[in-house]
């Protein structure tokens, strides 16, 4: 997935959940910023991985990832 795409989604997501009533702290009120920072993170931590101007989990990491996704898993009471 280019990094395009994940900010797209990213930023999709986050409306999603604003307009469910969620508070999500954007960093420096920044989405563009918040996305690339935290890819960054994820990158120098191994758990994705780069090549070509394409991002993918890494295949070591997915019970990490799953363990994190889950941590902050919080469906939108409609």
């Amino acid at each position: 997935m280019s990094e395009l795409e994940i900010k797209a989604q990213s930023h999709a997501l986050i409306n999603d959940l604003e307009q469910h009533g969620a508070y999500v702290h954007i960093p420096k009120s920044d989405h563009d910023y918040a996305t690339t920072t935290g890819l960054r993170m994820l990158v120098l931590r191994h758990l994705v991985q780069e090549s070509d101007g394409l991002y993918r989990a890494c295949d070591t990491e997915y019970d990490m990832l799953r363990y994190y996704a889950n941590s902050i898993a919080h469906p939108p009471e409609l």
